[in-house]
């Protein structure tokens, strides 16, 4: 029994011996609207709190400061990603995402720079409209979260868009090799 209770504080000591050195790869997977150009990169781009409206939201921080982040203002924050499928016609990626240290809202700001809403996100997606055809960002100090929804609901054409269509065109192309 002896040996058991060891083990187990060794590897937890060197659980949070490679937290500390971010030696621990986390990985994610993201259905995302949009695929992101090019389809694998890393993104370096800082991050702070700003409460906006009745919410305490993630924003990019551009031209960060040393200062800013010795005081903690902002905080370093690396996404690397790549697309593992995706479906042109529907607009749809299949993403793997690799961070070493998450902070929050993470997947969801960086993706958002490269114009990729995940899928189901209601809190950060409002931050990307549609302006005569082109994806653009809005100021995120000025949009509040909003409930997701398909373009195709705003148009004469209404499609029904179930997500089992925007998951079975992803599925369709990773068995194609797409």
């Amino acid at each position: 029994m002896a040996t058991d209770i060891d083990k187990l504080h060794e590897l937890r000591n060197s659980w949070q011996i490679a937290g500390v050195n971010h030696s621990i790869r986390r990985k994610f997977l993201a259905v995302t609207i949009g695929i992101p150009e090019p389809e694998a990169g890393t993104i370096c781009q800082a991050l702070k709190y700003v409460s906006i409206g009745d919410h305490l939201l993630t924003v990019p921080v551009r031209n960060v400061s040393l200062k800013s982040i010795k005081s903690g203002h902002a905080k370093k924050a690396t996404t690397e990603y790549r697309v593992l499928s995706k479906n042109e016609d529907l607009n749809c990626a299949l993403l793997e995402i690799q961070v070493d240290k998450l902070r929050h809202h993470q997947l969801q700001v960086h993706l958002g720079q490269k114009m990729c809403k995940i899928l189901g996100d209601h809190l950060y997606s409002s931050r990307m409209r549609c302006i005569l055809g082109t994806d653009v960002t809005a100021n995120p100090y000025e949009v509040t979260p909003q409930t997701q929804v398909r373009q195709e609901h705003f148009g004469d054409k209404a499609q029904p868009g179930p997500i089992s269509e925007v998951l079975s065109g992803i599925t369709y192309g990773m068995l194609a090799g797409h």
